[in-house]
């Protein structure tokens, strides 16, 4: 009955929480949630069972240890640590075995009760686990994407028609040419081909350019890359090549196809065969000044421009334009770009536009991913407490004898503190290690074979799990304080 009022009422708090931040926070992004899905209490489901199954397995145990002619004769059993012995053989062989150099230890007491040591240990290690694996997973989850938003815009600009256009102006590529930051303009065909983003699927399209022929060893220039295996594109082909990173991305290989009818979510109304590999000539780094991007790898597409331009397939396929910077003037053609040539009829995607968008759209993941983490974290922390809580009020006897034998009571709370201090860390620890396994487990069998890397400075995740030791700690601490206030130790000396 109490874990089934305790299940109902965290779900209408957690209902009204979602109803508050559908109204408030996804509103005011333009999200709609539907909360009529039944999915959220299939999740909690297993919290109750797993509850009263524990709590049935405990008191199961307990009542089978009991001996209750010695509760009518007022004996200690100390069940736990005795196993059902007398108390007088019991308590021989626990003053040989149990004896210690360092009685005041902040270990003593765990080391004595190690049954209890390893539960607290393990439910503060899952809680730890719980909290920062999803967000380390998450947080990976932002750092596979960025390729997407990057992958062409480190060096050149792109220069789109507007939504009703199907190409830029004549005029306004005559007036970026003229610019006396700009090398060369490039037009390509936008094509586009699904990606897999880990554990979300191909839920994520990306450009794959057309381009000239005469235009391509610019762009592998400009884009540091080199063919790596296979050949180039030829024109009029349908041939296209691409990095190795992509392409281990969609699992792909040297004669395999993408486009209409191999996978048909692929915008290419045709097959393309990959004819090409292509590999970096240096590392993956965006060096610009402030852009702060972590190692990645390089997601780009080529096919011919010739191909797809006399294709009747391809009629109507947007015409972009690739804007390379002379050498050093990345930021200056970038500025100019922005305030003279965007406008309704063509869009702007420089390094700095592509990498703002990309953190709004990782902000506003984050935000959403650390509202849940936060909530699951105060109330683990919370649980947590209230456990430590029952640990630390069941040594009333411990405390009062030893603050009857002279031990004052800021002594004895900063004992508390250095005990739950060190069970917490070494706690925290054994979760985070087991953390990290399982992130390095997911980054070679999930992220690496799909050609995305992983941040590990980000340090997110860890913050997350910050309220659980805390509150341990504030929770030891202050349990410790109010038995000591109110504990008389002239009654404990006294067996009252």
């Amino acid at each position: 009955m109490v874990a089934c009022v305790g299940w109902a009422t965290g779900l209408l708090c957690a209902h009204a929480f979602s109803i508050l931040l559908s109204n408030t926070f996804f509103a005011a992004q333009g999200w709609s949630t539907n909360l009529a899905d039944p999915t959220p209490l299939l999740y909690t489901l297993p919290i109750p069972l797993v509850v009263v199954a524990w709590i049935n397995v405990s008191v199961n145990r307990t009542l089978n240890r009991l001996d209750p002619v010695a509760i009518f004769e007022q004996g200690k059993l100390a069940m736990e640590e005795t196993g059902g012995r007398s108390q007088e053989a019991s308590g021989r062989k626990q003053g040989k075995a149990r004896s210690t150099s360092h009685p005041l230890s902040s270990w003593t007491f765990y080391l004595r009760h190690r049954r209890r040591s390893i539960l607290l240990l393990a439910a503060i290690g899952l809680m730890v686990l719980g909290v920062a694996l999803p967000g380390f997973l998450a947080a990976i989850q932002y750092d596979s994407i960025l390729p997407l938003y990057l992958g062409y815009t480190t060096h050149p600009t792109i220069v789109s028609p507007g939504f009703t256009y199907h190409a830029v102006s004549p005029d306004i590529v005559a007036q970026i040419r003229a610019h006396p930051a700009v090398a060369h303009v490039i037009p390509v065909k936008a094509l586009s081909m699904v990606i897999n983003i880990p554990l979300a699927g191909e839920s994520t399209s990306m450009p794959v350019y057309a381009v000239r022929e005469q235009d391509l060893p610019i762009l592998l220039d400009t884009y540091g890359l080199r063919l790596g295996e296979g050949e180039l594109v030829q024109p009029r082909s349908d041939h296209v090549v691409l990095t190795s990173a992509l392409a281990r991305n969609r699992n792909l290989g040297l004669g395999d196809a993408i486009g209409h009818p191999v996978h048909e979510r692929d915008g290419m109304p045709t097959e393309l065969t990959v004819v090409g590999l292509l590999e970096s000539t240096g590392p993956a780094l965006v060096e610009r000044a402030g852009y702060d991007v972590p190692p990645m790898p390089r997601w780009a597409g080529f096919a011919s421009y010739e191909y797809v331009d006399t294709h009747e397939r391809y009629a109507g396929t947007p015409t972009h334009v690739l804007v390379v910077p002379l050498e050093g003037h990345d930021s200056e053609m970038e500025i100019w770009l922005q305030e003279t040539i965007a406008s309704p009829r063509v869009r702007i995607d420089t390094l700095g536009s592509s990498y703002r968008f990309w953190q709004a759209n990782v902000q506003t993941a984050q935000t959403t991913v650390g509202i849940g983490s936060t909530i699951l974290s105060i109330v683990a922390g919370l649980g947590l407490a209230i456990m430590n809580y029952v640990f630390v009020t069941q040594r009333r006897d411990e405390f009062g004898t030893l603050h009857a034998v002279g031990h004052s009571r800021a002594a004895l709370i900063a004992r508390t503190l250095r005990e739950s201090v060190s069970i917490t860390t070494v706690a925290w620890l054994v979760g985070a290690a087991v953390c990290i396994a399982g992130v390095f487990y997911a980054q070679a069998t999930l992220y690496a074979p799909l050609g995305t890397s992983l941040d590990w400075t980000n340090p997110t995740p860890w913050l997350f799990t910050l309220p659980i030791p805390l509150a341990i700690v504030a929770a030891s601490a202050g349990t410790i304080a109010w038995t000591l206030s109110k504990l008389d130790p002239m009654a404990i000396i006294e067996r009252r």
